[in-house]
C-alpha cells in the first residue's frame, strides 16, 4: 500500500534501487539494525532509500499497520551517523 502512494516511486524507473520504496526497505533496515554485517553497496542503497523521500507523509497516511515512516526513516538516518557512515554528499533537497 505505501509504495503505491510514494512520491518517489515513479524515480524507480531510473533509480533501480528497491530500497527507494518504502515497503521494499524495510528488509534493509531490519538488516542494519540488527547488526548483520553490510557491504558498502548495500549501505549507499539504503542511504539512498532513506534520503530520496520527499517526507510527504503518504506511505505513513496508509500505512495498514500504522507505523509512522517518516520517523523510521529518520531513525535510520541517525543509526548510520551514529556508526560513522557519512551522509550521501548528494541528496535531494526535499531529504531535509
Amino acid at each position: 500500500m505505501c509504495t503505491s502512494r510514494c512520491s518517489v516511486a515513479i524515480a524507480f524507473k531510473g533509480i533501480p534501487n528497491v530500497n527507494i520504496l518504502p515497503s521494499e526497505k524495510i528488509a534493509s533496515i531490519k538488516a542494519l539494525a540488527s547488526g548483520r554485517p553490510l557491504g558498502e553497496r548495500e549501505i549507499r542503497d539504503i542511504q539512498e532509500g532513506v534520503y530520496l523521500c520527499t517526507n510527504c507523509y503518504r506511505c505513513t497516511v496508509v500505512c495498514p499497520v500504522g507505523i509512522d515512516l517518516q520517523n523510521l526513516w529518520n531513525k535510520v538516518r541517525e543509526l548510520l551517523l551514529q556508526r560513522g557512515i557519512p551522509e550521501l554528499s548528494v541528496l535531494s533537497p526535499f531529504s531535509f
